[in-house]
């Protein structure tokens, strides 16, 4: 395969723009259920009072929530201006996100099953596809490409910290990534391209050091997984970088 070729199947690349289970119901991901929970929060000092909560709903830009009403909804309950600037920040532009085929934008956004019309947390990153990657010496005849995860922001309402919400984002995160790392090893795997996942952030915010933990988590318990012998080494291990 020579240069051109492997350019031109980086062109070809995309992310897919749906969701896994629901295609297409006002946004709706998933619903996280007791068995989810003890799967990432099992290990959680408040488990005992975890274990006893309501089904959590997950939504990426729901539909029936504009953007202006989430923003006031979140700044009402922040703490200081500093805060309430993270969230607008987050949150800003969630309806009118550009989506092409190789970038992705999530504004996920958690609701109790108790009241699914009131929103408890939300979370916020960037996928992007890229070739600009560093080659090693190890790599010099392999294309390598990058899946980058930029985590912009997370944010818990005060009445629901301390119960593992946190874990939740980063398991809904950790499982969108996921799709999309399978959906794009799926067009290289038999080619002499191999992929990087990345996760970025400027900054860890309260809790975001225990997201992106959960999210290399389930990245990788996946990625074991999908193993097999005899291959090129298709999906390379997930690397933090933080700016």
């Amino acid at each position: 395969m020579n240069a051109n070729d492997e350019h031109m199947i980086f062109e070809e690349l995309e992310l897919f723009g749906g969701y896994l289970r629901y295609p297409n119901e006002a946004g709706f991901v998933e619903v996280i259920s007791h068995m989810d929970m003890e799967i990432c929060l099992e290990q959680h000092p408040n488990w005992d009072a975890i274990r006893h909560q309501p089904p959590v709903l997950v939504y990426d830009c729901p539909s029936f929530a504009s953007q202006t009403d989430l923003m006031d909804y979140f700044c009402s309950q922040a703490q200081n201006q500093h805060e309430q600037d993270h969230i607008c920040t987050a949150l800003d532009g969630r309806e009118k996100l550009q989506q092409d085929h190789q970038t992705r934008d999530y504004r996920l956004v958690l609701y109790s099953a108790e009241d699914p019309t009131k929103p408890i947390a939300f979370t916020s990153f960037d996928l992007v596809l890229s070739e600009d990657v560093e080659q090693s010496e190890v790599d010099a005849d392999v294309n390598l490409i990058t899946l980058q995860c930029d985590f912009l922001y997370a944010y818990v309402s005060p009445e629901y910290r301390n119960m593992g919400i946190g874990g939740i984002l980063g398991l809904s995160m950790g499982t969108l990534f996921w799709q999309q790392i399978h959906h794009v090893w799926m067009q290289i795997k038999d080619s002499e391209t191999a992929l990087v996942p990345l996760i970025s952030s400027e900054k860890f915010t309260r809790g975001g050091s225990e997201i992106i933990k959960t999210v290399l988590r389930e990245i990788k318990m996946f990625s074991d997984a999908q193993k097999s012998p005899g291959r090129i080494n298709h999906l390379r291990l997930p690397r933090i970088v933080t700016l």
